[in-house]
């Protein structure tokens, strides 16, 4: 029998979900916004967006020897215009009020995303995707590590990655993604809980608590 707990575990206390409660506590006393249940779910979608394109990678990984899920939904350059116009487009016709925090909250979210994704590893993350290191525009699911230049995010700056670890993450991925099922493959990017992520949550949580004594649970679209 197979066991998801692993998973169900990262989903509840992982980083993306400590991005989304803490982004949104901090942003909601920035703009005095109450605890809106609605637009905390926003700022979930918003800290995993980037990862749906693990969806088709998982459909297409074998008939077309994609090696990542770094495909599209992990080009920021792209996708962060096409959100932040998505949601502006859809809060200024049913929330106008609320636009401005609704539009911060997403970016925050999903930039925090991109740049724990860079700064977890040392083969870092391709931030200036689909941009190859000459300037031009080129997009490919196979491995892009001769396409654009991955960069390592620290508290000391940014910086480019060391090309054997991109390297090697990209030959790994790739045989891993001929030959693994789904479970698998999903299964070995999930890492266990750390106690700063459990304590992360937990202050995160304190935050929504103090946020809902101090503002309220908020009010709707209006």
């Amino acid at each position: 029998m197979r066991n998801w707990l692993p998973l169900a575990q990262q989903i509840a206390f992982g980083w993306d979900t400590n991005i989304a409660l803490c982004s949104f506590v901090a942003l909601s006393f920035l703009f005095g916004e109450g605890a809106n249940p609605w637009f905390l779910c926003i700022a979930g979608i918003a800290a995993y967006l980037p990862d749906l394109d693990l969806i088709p990678f998982l459909l297409l990984r074998k008939k077309m020897r994609i090696a990542g899920h770094w495909v599209f939904g992990h080009y920021p350059i792209i996708i962060l215009p096409l959100e932040v116009t998505t949601v502006g487009i859809i809060a200024l016709t049913t929330c106008r009020h609320h636009a401005l925090f609704l539009i911060s909250l997403v970016l925050v979210c999903t930039i925090a995303h991109f740049v724990h994704d860079a700064a977890a590893r040392s083969h870092g993350f391709h931030l200036l995707a689909p941009f190859t290191r000459d300037g031009q525009l080129r997009f490919t699911l196979a491995s892009p590590t001769d396409l654009w230049v991955h960069y390592t995010v620290s508290w000391t700056g940014v910086k480019e990655a060391p090309k054997e670890d991109v390297q090697r993450l990209y030959e790994t991925s790739l045989q891993r993604a001929q030959t693994y099922d789904n479970y698998s493959e999903i299964m070995s990017r999930v890492e266990a809980v750390s106690l700063s992520q459990v304590t992360t949550f937990g202050l995160g949580t304190l935050g929504l608590v103090a946020l809902v004594i101090c503002n309220g649970s908020g009010p709707g679209c209006n």
